[in-house]
């Protein structure tokens, strides 16, 4: 219990300071490559990165597949399983990678096509698609983030991460600067992200020094075991990440069809506070479903079935708590940093601020539903949700503009995965659902008025720049946590969040 507890808060608050370390020197440096690339480079840049990514789908769903199975090995305390599971997992994306490879070929050939520009960039972001595909050779060794999550040691890639996104945002400025254009920043990904896999390996190997000698056995039994299991669950899972990608990363190339462009870069732009803020609360669920997957395993289901509902109620405290100043002081951030002609509107950032807040709790409750191989249960509703949202998203951005997409995902939340998953929750493990609504609700009953009085008693005054804006939103975010505190949680529970964060003061192993 205490090594799982302990191990879940230092992976959030390793996440927490690596984003705060990230977020300023990200802060610092956008304007600069704004500046230096043009809003239509930019645009071109995120949007190109999003049909890239689409390659990694060529995976099908395996990464998914292998979460359940190493969980099952780690609580097990089995090396040996885990080495084998690990070597079987990467001798299958070996030939996985290839393959996402010699399609990216094809998207070097066809993505002038998907994304507009002026022929001036066009030969530009084609070797900038190009230079991406060189890193899908590493793709085999993400298997070591699964093992990462699965084990609980979350911390490390966090740390690793944050080494990774300093290397990528230098050598995205130096690139810029050089007026390497769209390509530099491709190619900036592909050498920042060097440190992080290397990293991962170094620190496994320690751990589990056989798993490159399985990868190159020749061993029947187990092997021809795991491989099947992989196999058969990745399906599901397959479909579950192409209609997540559906449902969450095409609103920048709906906008850049339907819209242009340039106009990507002040939608971005303007959900990038909400989405960074809010993609912290998001880590809740990336440091805790391990050990709620390892209670169910052991068998304690009634603990398992009382810590989701709480870990549900703190996730949606600390959503709100960012949520308030996000959606007050947004404007006055997106001036302050890239200039008024790059906010996209107030609607875009209340839109974004709830969809990631809703993200967040849902990918609690996903990520704990495919860790004990309870896939199959999620298909239909992912499946649902995407071709609302997909479908939602097109048509509103066509009738209403630049916040169309986001509502769509909004309405998709709302009729699928916020009612459809606290049903399946009873249905199968007899969590209730009123008590998964009431940790959602009970915070934005103690939010909205507390939001309303701020906003009108302080929205309107003046503040001396950064300084004054850091000092607001601060002030609001701990108004709210000191309310919560009091109102929302009983005297019990805040004894148990009293010595849970005394188990910060040892390390864990």
């Amino acid at each position: 219990m205490i090594s799982r507890t302990r191990r879940a808060i230092w992976t959030y608050f390793s996440s927490f300071f690596g984003f705060i370390g990230t977020t300023i020197v990200g802060f610092l440096t956008t304007p600069i490559i704004l500046h230096y690339l043009g809003q239509e480079a930019f645009g071109t840049f995120k949007a190109a990165s999003d049909w890239v990514t689409y390659l990694t789908l060529l995976e099908f769903g395996l990464s998914g597949a292998l979460m359940p199975i190493l969980a099952r090995a780690i609580a097990k305390n089995d090396p040996e399983e885990i080495s084998l599971t690990m070597a079987v997992a990467i001798r299958v994306y070996i030939p996985l990678s290839i393959l996402m490879l010699l399609s990216g070929l094809c998207l070097v050939f066809v993505i002038p096509n998907l994304v507009q520009v002026s022929p001036a960039l066009k030969t530009n972001l084609q070797w900038g698609v190009a230079i991406s595909l060189i890193g899908l050779l590493l793709f085999p060794l993400s298997t070591y983030q699964v093992l990462s999550q699965v084990s609980q040691r979350g911390y490390i890639s966090n740390a690793l991460l944050f080494v990774q996104s300093l290397s990528i945002t230098s050598l995205s400025v130096l690139f810029t600067w050089m007026g390497l254009s769209v390509a530099g920043q491709f190619l900036a990904i592909l050498l920042g992200s060097l440190p992080y896999y290397l990293g991962l390996v170094k620190f496994f190997i320690a751990l589990y020094p056989n798993i490159f000698r399985l990868v190159f056995t020749q061993t029947a039994g187990l092997r021809s075991s795991i491989g099947w299991e992989l196999w058969n669950l990745n399906w599901p899972i397959f479909i579950i990440s192409v209609c997540g990608r559906l449902s969450l990363m095409t609103d920048n190339i709906i906008v850049a069809g339907v819209l242009g462009p340039s106009l990507v870069a002040s939608f971005f732009l303007t959900q990038r506070l909400p989405s960074l803020l809010l993609s912290q609360v998001q880590t809740i669920s990336a440091s805790s479903w391990p050990g709620l997957v390892d209670l169910y395993h052991q068998g304690q289901i009634e603990t398992f079935s009382l810590r989701l509902v709480e870990l549900t109620k703190l996730t949606v405290i600390l959503g709100v708590a960012v949520l308030i100043p996000v959606i007050i002081y947004n404007s006055y951030f997106v001036i302050l940093w890239v200039g008024l002609p790059n906010f996209a509107g107030e609607l875009v950032t209340v839109f974004s601020g709830l969809n990631n807040l809703m993200l967040a709790v849902f990918s609690l409750w996903t990520t704990v539903l495919v860790g004990i191989g309870n896939v199959s249960f999620l298909t239909p509703i992912v499946v649902c949700s995407a071709i609302i949202n997909f479908l939602l998203s097109l048509f509103l951005a066509l009738k209403i503009g630049i916040v169309g997409p986001l509502i769509g995902t909004f309405i998709a939340f709302l009729f699928t995965y916020l009612w459809w998953i606290p049903w399946l929750f009873q249905h199968k493990f007899g969590i209730p659902a009123w008590s998964l609504f009431k940790s959602i609700g009970q915070p934005f009953l103690v939010g909205i008025p507390l939001g309303i009085t701020l906003w009108y008693l302080t929205r309107n005054y003046y503040f001396l720049g950064w300084f004054g804006l850091a000092i607001k939103m601060s002030v609001a975010v701990l108004l709210y946590l000191a309310l919560s505190w009091l109102l929302l949680l009983n005297k019990f529970e805040r004894s148990q969040w009293k010595n849970r964060l005394r188990i910060l003061q040892r390390f864990p192993t």
